[in-house]
């Protein structure tokens, strides 16, 4: 005999991917800048990363008139580069200003460093909302931390991406949905086993 249970479990299995689905986070206004060339220097105890006028490839949620550029400059204390640092980003196309921001956070990982930019402003500002967040990705890979491996008066290849941060369904509903549709599957299992 059959189980009757197979379209059920079907239907609340389908159920909790979609409320899965319902917690991601959904996509964020993207912009990047593929092939960045970075300069760094040491100067006064402190690290300082630029680069000027690299070609941004926005995605179709930031709209650019013509040849959108990227420019960055990060500062920070070899000493405390998690407390003191400075810094920003400007990207510009040919009607003006897309996205500028200040630095108010910065991270180093594994050939990667991290950054959110506030008080942005320019044509696209209203798509990142109040902050964007950035990474810098070395290629050719450095190999570990970058606040340890970079050289000073040397350059770098990399690429630079910004995206926003976008809300989610906050976890205790989530969880008490996906807590809710569980306990109706076991229900049903039970229903089902009783009826054999």
């Amino acid at each position: 005999m059959k189980s009757t249970l197979a379209p059920i479990r079907s239907l609340l299995a389908a159920l909790v991917l979609a409320l899965c689905a319902i917690g991601a986070t959904s996509a964020a206004p993207l912009l990047t800048a593929p092939a960045v060339a970075l300069d760094y220097f040491v100067a006064g105890g402190d690290g300082d990363l630029s680069g000027f006028g690299a070609d941004v490839v926005p995605s179709s949620d930031v709209p650019v008139s013509g040849v959108a550029k990227l420019s960055i400059g990060l500062s920070y204390s070899l000493a405390d580069p998690a407390t003191a640092f400075g810094g920003g980003l400007f990207i510009a196309d040919d009607a003006g200003t897309v996205l500028d921001g200040d630095l108010i956070a910065l991270t180093f990982d594994v050939n990667t460093i991290r950054f959110t930019l506030a008080g942005l402003g320019g044509t696209a500002a209203s798509l990142f909302g109040g902050q964007a967040m950035g990474v810098i990705t070395f290629d050719p890979i450095l190999g570990g931390n970058p606040l340890t491996l970079l050289q000073d008066g040397q350059s770098y290849k990399a690429s630079i991406s910004l995206t926003s941060v976008v809300g989610t369904v906050a976890e205790p509903p989530m969880l008490a949905l996906v807590l809710l549709s569980l306990a109706i599957s076991g229900t049903l299992a039970r229903r089902g086993a009783g009826q054999r």
